[in-house]
């Protein structure tokens, strides 16, 4: 008991130290200094109680731990060492006199800091939301001289790169948004859809169908995505796509790269079901299937949902039942673009048919695309026979969808078109019920007005402004030989409204851009619209007001009476009014009727009954003439009102007087020849693919803008009828005229000049 109360009279921190020098030796302590200032005195020792004895089990005690030191008993008890007192402080200087200070407020360069940090965080905070107001809208200056320059100069080497961000960004809606208001000159209804405004933009931007949305919201009034192929395509090898800055066009050869079908009705169909749901509850509620009877149905029945998975919500079926446009969006159309895969038959029409029973549904206007030149064999669909198979198989596909609501048809050509292609597709489009055509697509051409840069040796199809012309000049002609039935939509290097003006003016009803997109951004449909806005404005015309006013116009025949007060109807009396080019022209076509039927009555003299028919004095024909029995070929309207041979004299065997105007405009009769000197003139060019020949297929020396229709032809005719029955009573006459003719060599050339060349801008 005495050596355990000697243990734990030691201060707990001294046993400790002892344990841990317990098999060292202990180091000398330091001898105390002396000290100035007498030590508190020390606590006196504090006593503990010692804890019970171990209850370790087993008879005996615990062992002793060998570790530990066994204090001598015989020995006092050491003391521990006091601790040595602290250092004597040095004495504090005396306090300064108080000195009056400021009003007390924060200091220290802290607070600057955090100030000047909260300053620059809310004018951060600030103006980037200013900054975001501002951007938002498309107008402003940011997109044009910043944004898009910076945009292209990153993506100068891989142009396809900025196509592919553009639309992805626009699938997001995280573009700009067109804030300003279309003026009213610019609507317009067209195959029963009405239209905020013309302008569109083309296929071959939007491929996959992502970014309707976003391009609506820039201002677009019609919207076109694809060309979408039947199955997915990866298109030509990279790199594919060409920019020409020195005249702002592009160059691509893409190859109709698709992602197919599913994936295009998939977006289309995720539109649809976002309509539903948005608008659930101001659609009517006779769409929705009836709620069901049992409890049980009725915890798990979504209306919508059902609905959606109905028939009656198959397709664009929910738009269509309260008259929205499958656009989704008031005013505006979308149009998809049907495309033809590589693998497919060339001479097929199987890959568009597919189009328009999977996509048709969907779609407020349906494009058949016939004029990539990036695809093998697929202009060749342009030639009539297989256009117009391929546009009625169309047409009737598009007739068995679902639905009372069927989208137009609409075929889009290229613009490397000469005179017959324009007239196979002006058949086609007239007589297989489509309901209009798109002019045009990228060219294969390299025009002067495309430049010089080594660029333009990539093979694939130029668009842009050197286009325009080309696309003009087809526009012109189609919108002619259709006579402004057919609506057509102009496309080809437009980029300000002027060029829109134009394509309006030479018969286009609506407008797309593609090229002129790329390089003017996202702004550029919202300034076309105002510069289109402003020239209306000036003409006090709207839109509809302008389209096809820059064609040539037919003249509409005056009565009888009026063209001429000589009984046979071709005198000089009064003309019916029209251009001086009209004038010309029918002066000719007057004087090649009358020298004709000069022809007939002293070559031909066709028998009447019971008369025999007596050989035809015919003139000496000179060595290069051709056999007497194709000396003249009769044109059927001709001759069908030949009068009775009895009725004419005989002929006194003169020199044949040539046509007049040979030599400066081709016969009527392709195969006629001239008795002059002059060589005959060449046979007349006819568009073999038309349907029938007519007359004013023909060209009669009369300028292409003028040529005549059916009813000018027959006040034409008939006049000519009676002329040549009153042939027989006015022989001396005509003798005596003839053999004047001749004597002075036929008809002079200066009293019909020749039609001036017909200007390929005439429609500007």
């Amino acid at each position: 008991m005495l050596r355990l109360g000697a243990r734990r009279a030691l201060p707990p921190r001294a046993l400790l130290h002892l344990r841990h020098q317990s098999t060292q030796p202990l180091p000398p302590l330091p001898r105390p200094e002396p000290v100035v200032v007498a030590a508190p005195p020390l606590p006196p020792p504090e006593t503990t109680t010692l804890p019970p004895p171990s209850t370790a089990p087993g008879p005996y005690p615990a062992a002793p731990d060998p570790t530990r030191p066994v204090p001598d008993l015989a020995a006092p008890a050491a003391k521990p060492a006091p601790p040595p007192p602290p250092p004597p402080s040095p004495p504090k200087p005396p306090a300064p006199p108080a000195v009056p200070s400021l009003p007390s407020r924060p200091s220290g360069p802290g607070f600057g800091r955090r100030l000047r940090s909260l300053l620059l965080s809310s004018a951060l905070f600030f103006g980037t939301g200013a900054f975001l107001v501002y951007a938002y809208d498309s107008r402003a200056g940011v997109h044009r001289w910043f944004v898009q320059p910076a945009f292209m100069a990153l993506t100068k080497d891989d142009p396809e790169l900025a196509h592919e961000i553009a639309v992805k960004l626009l699938s997001q809606n995280m573009g700009p948004v067109d804030c300003g208001t279309d003026d009213e000159r610019l609507s317009l209804e067209v195959w029963g859809k009405k239209f905020d405004n013309p302008l569109g933009i083309s296929a071959g931007f939007d491929k996959h169908a992502e970014a309707i949305d976003g391009l609506f919201n820039l201002g677009f009034g019609y919207v076109e995505v694809g060309s979408i192929t039947p199955e997915p395509q990866p298109g030509n090898p990279k790199p594919r796509v060409f920019r020409v800055p020195e005249t702002e066009s592009v160059i691509n050869r893409y190859g109709f790269n698709s992602e197919g079908h599913d994936a295009a009705l998939a977006r289309l169909r995720q539109r649809i079901i976002g309509f539903v749901n948005r608008y659930a509850s101001l659609l009517p509620p006779s769409l929705f299937p009836p709620t069901p009877e049992t409890q049980a149905a009725m915890d798990h029945f979504d209306p919508v949902r059902a609905y959606l998975a109905s028939q009656d919500g198959a397709g664009a079926a929910p738009a269509d039942a309260v008259d929205m446009p499958r656009s989704l969006t008031p005013g505006k159309v979308l149009g998809i673009n049907l495309g033809k895969n590589k693998t497919s038959d060339p001479d097929s029409i199987a890959d568009f048919v597919r189009g328009v029973e999977s996509l048709g549904p969907y779609a407020d206007v349906l494009v058949v695309n016939v004029s990539s030149p990036n695809t093998p064999g697929l202009r060749n669909l342009q030639r009539k026979g297989m256009l117009s198979e391929l546009l009625e198989g169309v047409v009737k596909a598009r007739d068995g969808l679902p639905g009372h609501v069927k989208p137009p048809v609409l075929v889009k050509v290229a613009p490397d078109l000469d005179d017959e292609q324009v007239s196979d597709i002006a058949y086609a489009a007239t007589h297989s019920g489509i309901d209009g055509v798109i002019v045009s697509n990228t060219t294969i051409s390299r025009p002067k007005s495309a430049g010089s840069s080594p660029t333009l040796a990539e093979t694939g199809g130029l668009s842009g402004p050197p286009v325009k012309q080309l696309a003009l000049r087809a526009l012109s002609a189609l919108y002619e030989q259709t006579d402004g039935k057919i609506p057509l939509v102009g496309c080809g290097g437009i980029s300000t409204g002027q060029d829109a003006l134009d394509f309006a003016k030479a018969g286009a009803s609506l407008v797309q851009l593609y090229t002129g997109f790329v390089y003017g951004g996202v702004g550029l449909p919202r300034r076309i619209k105002d510069e289109l806005a402003e020239l209306l404005k000036a003409e006090g015309k709207a839109w509809k007001d302008v389209v096809g006013t820059a064609r040539v116009k037919k003249a509409v025949p005056a009565p009888a009476a009026a063209v001429s007060d000589k009984a046979d109807g071709l005198g000089e009396g009064k003309k019916p009014a029209s251009e001086d080019e009209f004038h010309k022209g029918l002066s000719e076509a007057k004087s090649e009727l009358e020298s004709l039927l000069k022809e007939l009555a002293g070559v031909e003299k066709v028998p009447v009954a019971g008369e025999t028919a007596e050989a035809p004095v015919a003139a000496p024909a000179p060595a290069a003439a051709a056999a007497p029995e194709q000396a003249v070929a009769i044109p059927g309207p001709v001759a069908e009102s030949l009068p009775d041979a009895s009725a004419a004299a005989p002929v006194t065997p003169t020199a044949t007087p040539a046509p007049a105007g040979a030599g400066t405009s081709p016969s009527l009769s392709p195969s006629s020849s001239s008795s002059s000197t002059d060589a005959p003139a060449p046979p007349p060019r006819i568009v073999a693919t038309a349907p029938t020949p007519k007359i004013d297929e023909l060209p009669l020396a009369i300028p292409a803008q003028a040529v005549l229709d059916d009813k000018a032809i027959k006040h034409l005719l008939d006049p000519a009828a009676a002329q040549v029955a009153a042939a027989g009573a006015t022989t001396a006459e005509a003798n005596t005229k003839k053999e004047g003719e001749a004597v002075g060599g036929g008809a002079r050339k200066d009293e019909f000049p020749e039609p001036k060349k017909e200007d390929a801008k005439r429609w500007v």
